[in-house]
């Protein structure tokens, strides 16, 4: 539990720093919004590897809410994007339809169809960062 306040207690300063501000909704970086995928996708390997299908579903649904963040679309727009923007937004796609096939899995309480989808959720992850992050 300590671990999780400490990571996830920055974040809620941030977003508080930009609403005492006045502003309406922060601008995040893809950085800090992959942050926050990548901490709810670790959280979802545990919960799936531990039969924890609840997990499952609650770390999927903040995945999905953090993957329409503007970020990605600022991403693309960037002029140095590392590889085409076509094929991150195919990769983008396949990820998304990994995610819905993990979620229908752990909604439908198949345990181990939960853990074969996470496997090709997470090489769609690792896929992404070779093409688009390398060096990472």
């Amino acid at each position: 539990m300590r671990s999780i306040v400490r990571s996830v207690l920055p974040l809620a300063l941030f977003a508080a720093a930009f609403a005492a501000c006045g502003k309406s909704e922060p601008r995040l970086s893809l950085q800090m919004v992959m942050y926050q995928i990548d901490f709810e996708e670790k959280a979802m390997r545990e919960a799936a590897f531990g039969g924890d299908l609840a997990g499952v579903v609650r770390s999927g649904g903040e995945i999905q809410r953090w993957m329409g963040d503007p970020a990605f679309e600022r991403y693309l727009a960037r002029p140095n994007l590392p590889g085409e923007p076509a094929a991150f937004a195919e990769l983008k796609a396949y990820f998304a339809g990994t995610l819905d096939e993990v979620l229908g899995m752990a909604r439908s309480g198949d345990r181990d169809g939960v853990r074969g989808a996470y496997g090709r959720m997470r090489m769609a992850c690792d896929v992404c960062h070779r093409d688009f992050r390398p060096g990472l």
